[in-house]
């Protein structure tokens, strides 16, 4: 089992060449996030709706450049034939879960912007850096999933 990740393409406005889920802001003809996740994977990686099983919704996420993401985690069925969609994704990679689940993967960076300071979580998966929202995504997936083990539950309900 994996996880999908985009390296968003170096021409767009926002958070050009970062890595991410794939996914985007809600449009007025969407009915939730879960509608707008969907219409975005497929999108941006060709994933058709009618091969992903929505699992549900991690906790909402909102960055220090105010956006509100509410991470929406599905399971596609299936060989998907990923396609990028070149006006938005450079890159397509997928990491494996049980790496993204272990603790030490995970780092805290200090980053300068000017006079401002903040903190980060990145992992590495060589060649990529996965930080910032994207990172904290992951924490939050990763304690959601170390909660439902420590309950005892096989399957954790998303």
């Amino acid at each position: 089992m994996s996880v999908l990740f985009t390296r968003r393409s170096d021409t767009l406005a926002s958070h050009p060449g970062q890595i991410s889920f794939p996914g985007g802001q809600i449009d007025n003809h969407d009915t939730d996030a879960i509608h707008t996740a969907l219409r975005e994977a497929e999108e941006e990686v060709g994933i058709g709706r009618g091969l992903v099983t929505i699992a549900g919704t991690l906790s909402r996420y909102r960055t220090g450049t105010g956006f509100e993401i509410t991470p929406v985690v599905g399971f596609v069925s299936g060989k998907a034939e990923l396609r990028p969609n070149s006006d938005e994704v450079a890159a397509i990679f997928e990491v494996p879960l049980p790496y993204l689940l272990e603790r030490r993967n995970y780092r805290r960076i200090q980053q300068r912007h000017g006079l401002v300071s903040a903190w980060f979580h990145q992992i590495e998966f060589p060649p990529h850096t996965i930080w910032g929202a994207t990172a904290a995504i992951l924490v939050n997936l990763r304690k959601r999933v170390a909660r439902e083990w420590a309950k005892g539950t096989e399957t954790a309900a998303i």
